[in-house]
């Protein structure tokens, strides 16, 4: 994009904000940068990145000695959820540890899912930004632990991933019946 349209684009949305009454705070604007960061996130024309400075508190924290160490790790890696594909069932070693009457005792499976965000929040992928002139695809899957989804949009390189979706669920007998027919 040339400064040009920049410009156009600025003033259009200028002229917008002036016109219904709304006011900008001029020390939060940010013109003329090709990305900028944002609620966590660094976002440029096509690509939303995790920004970095957000994911060394992850990148640097160790193993959980209890409940509430794995509660603040959970609550630190589910606000990337939306980048990590199966997110709800990697964690899902370390979500049972949360429950109410669990027990804490530390698995290998715990470890490696300590290890496996850790390492995926250290080397985020990158996202692509919607864009609502194209069609959306949604893919969806489901497992014993989890219903998972995943948003994108066609480009010359393929598919691009908008953002994972997910939920935690408990099946009863008659889901996990249908679940294991699919």
């Amino acid at each position: 994009m040339d400064f040009l349209l920049h410009y156009w684009h600025l003033s259009e949305v200028l002229k917008c904000l002036s016109i219904h009454n709304l006011t900008a705070n001029i020390e939060k604007i940010k013109f003329c940068f090709s990305a900028i960061k944002f609620i966590g996130n660094i976002v440029n024309k096509n690509e939303l990145n995790i920004d970095p400075g957000r994911t060394v508190n992850i990148q640097h924290s160790t193993t959980p000695k209890g409940k509430k160490g794995i509660a603040r790790f959970i609550g630190m890696t589910s606000y990337f959820s939306k980048c990590i594909h199966n997110y709800v069932e990697i964690a899902a070693p370390l979500n049972a540890m949360r429950k109410k009457n669990a027990e804490f005792v530390w698995t290998e499976e715990c470890e490696k899912a300590f290890q496996t965000l850790n390492n995926i929040i250290s080397n985020p992928p990158v996202l692509a930004i919607l864009n609502f002139n194209k069609e959306f695809y949604l893919e969806c899957d489901t497992s014993n632990q989890a219903l998972g989804s995943c948003l994108l949009q066609k480009d010359e390189n393929g598919k691009m991933v908008i953002a994972y979706l997910k939920a935690s669920r408990k099946f009863n007998e008659v889901a996990r019946r249908v679940i294991r027919e699919i």
